[in-house]
């Protein structure tokens, strides 16, 4: 579960962003300086997660970084919803939810160009379509879903 006590606001990371085959974000140091909170400042990302407590978690740690979380979703109904009356630039998926899975909502997303990252206990339920999208692994540490934020945000400048 994401902890959002753990979270260090406003730090810059000596890092450069960098995905792995499997679209995981590692942060490794090279003396580039990066902030990567200034990707995320004032920029709206819709949250589907169908765990109240990690929601809750998802949308605190992203707020405490500037975000302006649309959500969180717990179903893909409703995220449809939130994602058609919204202008988000970004979304963060659970894939496996109460009901079904996010997997819809992820080709919805593609088909528009709106970039997203999956957090999941089971990346084995990603479709083989969306092999590029960054995956965080839950559990996962508040400034790694920041950081894959951000990531994301970036590769779209």
């Amino acid at each position: 579960m994401v902890m959002v006590g753990a979270l260090l606001i406003g730090i810059s990371y000596q890092a450069r962003r960098n995905f792995s085959a499997h679209g995981r974000v590692s942060l490794s140091g090279n003396g580039n300086h990066v902030d990567l909170l200034r990707y995320l400042h004032g920029k709206r990302i819709l949250v589907v997660e169908d765990d109240p407590l990690i929601a809750l978690d998802l949308k605190a740690t992203l707020e405490h970084a500037s975000v302006v979380v649309l959500g969180p979703a717990g179903r893909v109904r409703d995220a449809m919803l939130l994602a058609e009356k919204s202008l988000s630039v970004a979304a963060v998926l659970d894939v496996r939810l109460e009901v079904g899975t996010s997997l819809p909502l992820a080709k919805w997303l593609a088909e528009r160009d709106i970039p997203f990252l999956f957090q999941t206990s089971d990346p084995n339920l990603i479709d083989a379509a969306y092999s590029a999208a960054p995956v965080l692994r839950k559990p996962f540490r508040p400034e790694q879903l920041i950081a894959a934020a951000a990531a994301l945000l970036a590769q779209e400048r």
